[in-house]
């Protein structure tokens, strides 16, 4: 393969990354907000789950049959798992400074 064709097969696989962590994001996001909660603090997901992830993604033409290299998926997971995390991060609320919400009539008192 050549330097250039190298490379543009990089960036395919970035971009597809990059598409694919986004996608992870926003789906994480509707499920909480589906279940009434809001997405706070560090993003859940994990890099194992990228991995799995990666694993599905087909950047190539409709019919080819091109795998990824052990390296591509590798790459492929990290850009996922960074895309998502810096979607997340961009929606997500911070948490409560005191690691949770206690109500009131809970507080312990002295």
């Amino acid at each position: 393969m050549t330097e250039a064709a190298a490379s543009a097969r990089r960036a395919l696989l970035e971009r597809a990354a990059a598409d694919a962590g986004e996608r992870w994001a926003r789906a994480r996001i509707a499920d909480l907000r589906a279940e009434r909660r809001a997405p706070a603090g560090g993003w859940p997901g994990t890099l194992s789950e990228a991995r799995a992830l990666s694993r599905a993604i087909r950047p190539f033409a409709e019919g080819s049959h091109e795998s990824l290299t052990a390296e591509e998926l590798e790459l492929v997971a990290r850009k996922a798992y960074a895309c998502a995390r810096s979607a997340w991060q961009a929606h997500a609320e911070p948490e409560d400074p005191e690691g949770c919400d206690v109500p009131s009539s809970m507080e312990v008192r002295e």
